[in-house]
């Protein structure tokens, strides 16, 4: 009923246009555009020319008709609907700093099932299945009076079909990563109302179909700021009580984003677990005894650059860390870059300090040794999960980009130089940015990926966000992993 009353919607033609035209500024600044135009060879997501594709998709204003792209299923009625369209059409870059939702998609009615699913191993060996997560929830605490069995087909169709294909809505560049976050995940129910209800099947989180309900409902909702809370007091708050499935907090971040945790286990005394970390939890594990550190982002969309910088600092002090990064070049950014140059002499930098530098320039002892340091998701990775076969997996498959810009920051940047700059720029390509549709019209943040991360000692320039790069072991989700995060850090330090 809900997906007919949009459908019944008639189509503006007019407010098409403006809008693509109004758009197109904005996806300039996504620095993949080339790379997805012409990719390599080997396990890249998609081939495509997406500023050719976009204009195919809203100058056909025929509500009747529409281009055949090779990656949509044609059958759908939704691609009649410009707005469905331009949803798909930018996922299928699937990067995960190009976000951009319309109003027609998420801002009248939102799409999801109830029903939380898990995909895992019997033990950790065989090919994993995809259970009812409430049966393997009930099993683990011996609540059940009757064997679960294996979700077999969905709609009709073999499941693990039906959720790879329903996973390429989402806007991660790794097919098995993709497939992971269609499933419910314990970590992300520790980043509170933001992560309950994960994956398509729960009705929210990171791995819905659409999800600006959830993005909309925290900005109505007072933040606690630094000037009014204390350090005591979120300490404090954190450590009142861990999350689901986790161990009491050893170490307790801000708003329980960075906690550090033991296992409390005789056979991993020696082993010390983040979610994130801090200077006190790495003098603490070492008073404490342990030489080993299991440092999990599974939970992890992406952080602030420096706060990795100084992650890293403080494991490997002696290391200088490498992050080559690169802008795309188009002359907005230029312009930009010229009226902001002109008065950079005036402004103080910003930002936090980092381990090794200023102040914190004695801090030169190295925790741990580097064979004891398991990064989950990063560094000597492991990963989890994945679709149902042998395969290697990678470690990181959600964006590797460096830096993003929501589309309005870019509209109020390009504004204040469009201000600054003399006369004769007024007709450049500055006023562009001028126009309010892309915000009017959208519903949660849209933004692109405005530096390419780029790896040291690769002089082709290849972004890391098409780079394959596996992870050093791959561990298939068990039932008891779904329950309890100590048997994820228990299974990770015993496959080192």
């Amino acid at each position: 009923m809900a997906y007919g009353c949009i459908k019944s919607v008639p189509l503006n033609v007019i407010a098409t246009k403006s809008l693509m035209g109004q758009i197109r500024p904005y996806i300039t600044w996504q620095t993949t555009l080339a790379f997805l135009k012409n990719p390599l060879t080997g396990p890249v997501y998609i081939c495509l020319s997406l500023f050719e594709l976009l204009r195919s998709v809203f100058e056909n204003q025929d509500e009747t008709k529409i281009n055949d792209f090779d990656w949509f299923d044609t059958s759908l009625d939704h691609l009649k609907l410009r707005g469905f369209a331009l949803y798909q059409l930018i996922h299928s870059a699937h990067g995960g700093h190009f976000p951009a939702i319309l109003d027609s998609v998420g801002g009248i009615f939102n799409f999801g099932r109830t029903v939380p699913l898990v995909s895992v191993s019997e033990d950790g060996l065989k090919l994993p299945a995809v259970f009812a997560y409430a049966d393997v929830l009930a099993q683990q605490f011996n609540n059940i009076s009757y064997t679960p069995s294996a979700v077999v087909n969905i709609d009709g169709q073999d499941v693990t079909f039906y959720l790879e294909n329903w996973s390429q809505w989402g806007p991660l560049q790794d097919r098995d990563a993709l497939y992971n976050n269609v499933f419910y995940e314990l970590a992300q129910v520790s980043l509170s109302v933001s992560g309950s209800g994960t994956g398509t099947f729960t009705g929210g989180g990171r791995g819905r179909w659409v999800f600006p309900d959830l993005c909309q409902r925290n900005l109505q909702e007072p933040f606690p700021t630094f000037e009014t809370t204390s350090t005591a007091q979120i300490a404090a708050t954190a450590a009142a009580g861990s999350s689901p499935g986790c161990p009491p907090i050893v170490v307790a971040g801000p708003l329980n984003l960075i906690n550090g945790y033991y296992i409390y286990s005789p056979d991993y005394n020696d082993v010390a677990v983040f979610f994130a970390t801090t200077r006190n939890f790495v003098a603490k594990a070492l008073a404490d005894g342990k030489t080993k550190l299991i440092i999990d982002v599974s939970a992890n969309g992406g952080s602030t650059i420096l706060q990795g910088h100084d992650l890293f600092k403080q494991i490997f002090p002696s290391i200088l860390p490498y992050g080559a990064t690169r802008f795309r070049a188009h002359e907005a950014v230029d312009l930009i870059g010229q009226s902001f140059s002109a008065i950079g002499s005036h402004i103080e930098s910003g930002g936090i300090n980092i381990t090794g530098y200023g102040p914190l320039a004695n801090y030169a002892e190295q925790p741990f040794e580097a064979d004891n340091v398991i990064i989950q998701g990063g560094v000597k990775a492991f990963a989890v999960g994945g679709r149902p076969n042998r395969s290697p997996i990678q470690a990181v498959g959600g964006v590797k980009g460096a830096d993003n810009y929501e589309w309005e920051f870019i509209q109020a940047i390009a504004q204040w130089a469009f201000k600054a700059e003399a006369s004769d720029r007024y007709n450049s390509v500055l006023k562009d940015y001028n126009a309010d549709g892309p915000f009017s019209r959208t519903v949660d943040s849209p933004g692109c990926n405005v530096r390419d991360g780029l790896r040291e000692g690769d002089d082709s320039g290849i972004p890391l966000q098409f780079r394959y790069e596996e992870a050093d072991c791959r561990l298939y989700y068990t039932p008891e992993m779904t329950v309890y995060a100590t048997a994820i850090w228990k299974a990770a330090a015993d496959a080192q």
